[in-house]
């Protein structure tokens, strides 16, 4: 069975040493307390010796994390039967101690086979809710996909729709770590439905964990390109775990440029949440490539969020059309930066020279006061000189124009320069600007998303 993927380095340890353990040691059962007690071959420590001397143990600190495993014989060889496994499960997650229940409950994973799967999830539903169910749910669902995803997916079309939802994704990418082909063949089963594209993001998933290069080919079959972005993606988040540099070297060597988008951003994310300005410099290097606009845009926006004046030097560093997609960020985040932001920032936007990073600035500072200002907005917006960064800009403002002075949008709109297909956006979306970056508007749910533009 291939061990599921959140293990922690002590599970192969403790395998090992039990393993051992099982050789010289025989099972009894304690007349006193009715327990399976073991017995010591001539010259071994007992279990309770051990546990004196656990402390040392690359297994764990605690004495009743071995007293767990030995009441169970985990490491003995036998599987467990359906009722045993739900006598132990119901004994982790019965533990108070979150750490001390999780480690429990992955050993148990490890003891999953297609009889007693379906115990384990009957015991999950029947034991907690809620929150709690976030910290187990996706360790079974994962393993219950390398052992029977058959029945793990017959077992969930029984469960409510957040349940099957929040399982299917998890068991596919488990199946997919095992079985590719089957996993693929489980996918094109599907009918088209809201959000199958997540269930590709599954299968790559799983084999991202498995087979990088499967991962990859894969990956570049996806049709569309917006597929291919979220799948390099994916597989970025995975090839992290292993070195960002390593992983920055690995994205630099693909040649489809919508997977190199994903992958880029990815990894520019990540380095960025520990060193700024390294990631500065990573993204700077590809500043003239359209690919890389997304691992501008999220580094520029991180910058600007610390220092609107670093992120703004940031944009006079680099060249190339992804320099006013920086000048984008840097405004926006000065005219947020506080109350004489927006002051600030206008004036140097009137300074800039023209051009498409003044029209990005002044397309960034309309939309960002358009809120509380919205007729200062509109003025911005009429000086874009790039006829269609200016309609842009305008839809978008002009929704919170139409929610804050009706009347004056309604005398505003028919002399506004707007097309006549752009009025009816306006006019359809009011102040609504739309769903979440993310993700769909209403949400999945998700798996992969939410990772930026």
């Amino acid at each position: 069975m291939k061990p599921i993927v959140l293990h922690a380095s002590w599970l192969a340890v403790a395998a090992g040493a039990f393993y051992a353990g099982s050789v010289l040691q025989k099972p009894s059962i304690d007349p006193a307390t009715g327990r399976t007690r073991v017995v010591a071959a001539s010259g071994t420590p007992t279990a309770a010796e051990r546990a004196g001397t656990l402390k040392s143990s690359a297994i764990s600190r605690d004495a009743s994390i071995a007293d767990f495993l030995s009441r169970y014989e985990l490491g003995s060889g036998k599987p467990l039967t359906p009722e045993k496994m739900r006598q132990a499960m119901s004994e982790a997650l019965r533990e108070t101690d979150p750490v001390k229940s999780t480690m429990l409950f992955a050993r148990l994973l490890e003891e999953m086979t297609p009889e007693n799967a379906a115990e384990s999830m009957a015991t999950l539903r029947e034991s907690i809710s809620g929150f709690e169910m976030m910290r187990y749910m996706p360790l079974l669902a994962y393993q219950w996909g390398t052992v029977d995803s058959k029945t793990a997916f017959a077992e969930l079309d029984k469960q409510d729709g957040r349940m099957g939802m929040m399982g299917k994704p998890i068991i596919l990418a488990g199946l997919a770590s095992k079985d590719p082909a089957a996993a693929i063949a489980w996918l094109a089963e599907q009918k088209e439905q809201p959000g199958k594209e997540y269930y590709t993001q599954s299968i790559i998933n799983g084999l991202a964990k498995s087979d990088l290069k499967a991962a990859v080919d894969f990956a570049a079959k996806q049709e569309k390109a917006d597929d291919r972005t979220r799948s390099a993606q994916t597989i970025a988040e995975e090839k992290i775990k292993g070195g960002i540099d390593a992983a920055a070297t690995w994205a630099s060597n693909l040649t489809d440029p919508d997977m190199k988008k994903g992958a880029m951003q990815t990894i520019a994310n990540q380095m960025a949440r520990t060193d700024l300005t390294k990631a500065a410099e990573y993204v700077k290097q590809y500043a003239n490539e359209t690919w890389a606009s997304g691992a501008v845009s999220d580094v520029a926006g991180r910058l600007a969020r610390k220092d609107p004046q670093e992120a703004l030097a940031f944009a006079t560093s680099i060249s190339g059309p992804n320099q006013a997609v920086v000048y984008r960020e840097s405004i926006q985040a000065w005219v947020r930066s506080g109350d004489t932001g927006s002051e600030a920032a206008s004036k140097y936007v009137n300074a800039m020279p023209a051009g498409s990073n003044r029209d990005a600035s002044a397309s960034a500072l309309a939309t960002s006061i358009s809120h509380d200002d919205p007729t200062s907005a509109i003025a911005w917006s009429a000086n874009i000189a790039d006829p269609k960064v200016r309609e842009e800009t305008l839809v978008e403002v002009a929704g919170d124009y139409r929610r804050t002075d009706p009347e004056g949008y309604a005398a505003w709109l028919p002399a506004s320069g707007l097309s006549a297909e752009a009025q009816q956006k306006v006019n359809e979306r009011g102040g609504d600007r739309g769903g979440w970056r993310g993700g769909p508007p209403g949400g999945f749910g998700g798996f992969g998303g939410g990772r930026g533009r």
